[in-house]
């Protein structure tokens, strides 16, 4: 009857179609497995590639770090050389420069030596004594007899005016006295004003003659 072959031919179909039903979700499966399978390798490719750019890039700022760190320690060292040179070379110039100044000197003085030699044999080495590094180069290159004696002259009359100068009369010490009250210790320019309250010594014959009288004072209180 037709149900029967219905039924018949129903449970084969049913059979073979859950058979390929089921081979086809396994090849679906399998297919799916495979492509997660796949894309997980493919990110774990591309997750390892970037940790190797990564690492490469760490690498590559720590190099640069050092090659910058090891510029700026060459850059510093050499700029110390440099300005160590420069101070040695500055340096070298200052003492050959002093040495030319000091052989110009001696060579000067030598000059005004033999010169007052000629003027005064006598008197020539106490003048010189008396002369400053300016006068001496100033008189090398003078000529003429008479500047000598004139310079002669006016050394000479120098000590005889700083012989005077070193005496005081009574009027010159009772100034002092009242000069020393009027500006004490810690006075602004004390020694100045003092010397233009007596306006008869020079600074260096007042700072003694004080000490002097300091000296003489301390010995009586004693």
């Amino acid at each position: 009857t037709p149900s029967l072959f219905n039924t018949l031919l129903f449970w084969p179909l049913r059979s073979l179609w859950l058979l390929w039903s089921s081979r086809h979700e396994r090849r679906r499966l399998r297919l799916m497995e495979e492509k997660a399978v796949a894309a997980a390798e493919e990110r774990a490719k591309a997750e390892e590639e970037q940790a190797r750019h990564r690492a490469e890039e760490r690498l590559r700022l720590r190099q640069a770090g050092r090659e910058r760190k090891m510029r700026e320690q060459q850059l510093r060292q050499e700029a110390i050389e440099q300005r160590t040179k420069e101070k040695a070379e500055a340096e070298r110039e200052r003492l050959q420069q002093k040495a030319a100044e000091r052989v110009a000197y001696l060579e000067a003085r030598e000059r005004v030596a033999e010169k007052l030699k000629m003027v005064d044999a006598n008197a020539y080495r106490e003048v010189l004594s008396r002369m400053d590094r300016e006068e001496v180069l100033q008189y090398s290159n003078i000529s003429g007899e008479q500047a000598f004696v004139d310079l002669i002259q006016e050394k000479l009359k120098g000590d005889e005016e700083e012989d005077d100068s070193a005496e005081w009369s009574e009027e010159e010490l009772a100034k002092l006295t009242k000069a020393l009250s009027k500006y004490p210790g810690g006075t602004r320019d004390r020694w100045t004003k003092i010397r233009e309250f007596l306006g008869t010594k020079t600074e260096k014959d007042i700072i003694a003659k004080a000490d002097e009288l300091k000296s003489r004072l301390y010995s009586r209180k004693r």
